[in-house]
């Protein structure tokens, strides 16, 4: 039985993971690596699993700083990329509110900004 995980060659992002008898066959802008790799941890560079690092993100109430360019903030369903390596959020109802920030292939991060 073999084990693997798909990856986009092109990013090395992972995909699906499968079992089956034999070895799979080869898809076009795909590759395989042996096992299953969580894709939220690792990405594959030059055919080989590899940890998606941290993002080194500063938070100082609701400005970021030290983001990845690019890098792609999103609040509730709004989403904007960032290029310039900070994101300096204004909220208009007071409350707590979740920002996801993504850039591969570092690892995803989540905040909580409680506006008072």
């Amino acid at each position: 039985m073999t084990q693997g995980t798909l990856y986009e060659l092109a990013t090395g992002r992972l995909g699906a993971q499968f079992e089956m008898t034999g070895d799979p066959m080869p898809q076009e802008g795909f590759g395989w690596i042996s096992g299953h790799w969580d894709d939220a941890l690792y990405h594959v560079v030059d055919g080989c699993p590899v940890r998606r690092l941290d993002m080194a993100i500063t938070v100082n109430g609701a400005v970021f700083s030290g983001l990845p360019n690019p890098a792609t903030v999103r609040v509730g369903e709004e989403a904007f990329e960032v290029t310039d390596g900070a994101a300096e959020l204004t909220f208009m109802v007071p409350g707590p509110y979740r920002v996801d920030i993504t850039a591969f292939p570092f690892q995803d991060s989540a905040f909580e900004v409680t506006v008072p």
